[in-house]
């Protein structure tokens, strides 16, 4: 049983914009558990982390845009 395109590409952005999220969450803890620690936070997590929320929330917002 084969799905049609448009299914496909919604079960992708919406697995892309769960792992977005998940992404966003761990570096955001990552950068509160450094700050706690009293050091400065990586600067990988401290640019994938804005990076994660930014497309997560495209993707948000192009999703129930397309509902309409």
């Amino acid at each position: 049983m084969s799905m049609s395109r448009d299914r496909l590409k919604r079960r992708a952005v919406r697995r892309l914009q769960w792992i977005l999220v998940f992404y966003a969450v761990v570096g955001a803890l990552g950068i509160v558990a450094e700050l706690v620690a009293g050091r400065a936070p990586a600067p990988l997590v401290m640019a994938w982390t804005p990076l994660a929320v930014l497309g997560a929330t495209v993707l948000a917002v192009r999703r129930r845009r397309a509902r309409r």
